[in-house]
């Protein structure tokens, strides 16, 4: 399957960033996403990642803990706290959604359509020990 792009969706386990797409992206303006775009020559999949969530939030933190492969390859990226982003022109605003909330937004249909992954693997890998210990 030959993939055609790749972002990082950031999460501290109890929230996820998602941002709104301007009216400036050909894809599904006015819908919610995370970061991601287009492979450019010579790079990787996880550099695209990378680079697109700089450009498009002026920042790259955390620590991938999850990734999914489709058309669009998603990376799960988990960070200690909620962080302030820089938007470019492609979103118009970003918030930090509760996980339980993600699925009432207008979002994205790849993102809609994935999106029960994504939250699966988030609750799967960030909860502490003691929480996995309370569940007993």
């Amino acid at each position: 399957m030959k993939h055609l792009g790749a972002g990082i969706l950031y999460t501290d386990g109890k929230t996820a960033l998602l941002l709104h797409r301007s009216k400036e992206v050909r894809a599904e303006p006015h819908t919610w996403a995370s970061t991601g775009g287009g492979i450019e020559d010579g790079e990787s999949l996880e550099q695209t990642a990378k680079r697109e969530s700089k450009e498009e939030i002026g920042s790259l933190q955390g620590k991938k803990i999850a990734e999914f492969h489709d058309k669009f390859v998603m990376y799960i990226y988990k960070v200690a706290k909620p962080f302030k982003v820089k938007l470019n022109d492609e979103h118009t605003e970003a918030k930090w959604v509760p996980l339980d909330e993600v699925a009432s937004y207008k979002l994205h249909s790849n993102f809609k359509k994935e999106w029960p992954r994504y939250k699966k693997a988030i609750e799967k890998n960030t909860h502490s020990f003691k929480e996995w210990l309370d569940g007993f």
